[in-house]
């Protein structure tokens, strides 16, 4: 998801991905959050656990500022 109303990145200072997921079955394997400030040329991955099987309490935040210049 992008946000295309944003004109000036400069001005940006802080971006946090927040997330809550699970699954009904059991995930194995490679469950990967990344994030790209680049259309796609270069991918920082934020998270590669994969979720349990009942609903998290709360929801996940983290700051990926530094991820993409």
């Amino acid at each position: 998801m992008s946000n295309s109303s944003i004109t000036d990145c400069d001005m940006i200072q802080k971006v946090t991905l927040c997330h809550k997921w699970w699954s009904v079955t059991a995930l194995l394997g490679n469950c990967d959050i990344s994030v790209d400030a680049n259309t796609g040329a270069n991918y920082s991955l934020v998270n590669n656990t994969c979720p349990g099987i009942a609903e998290p309490a709360g929801i996940t935040c983290k700051d990926i500022t530094s991820l993409e210049p």
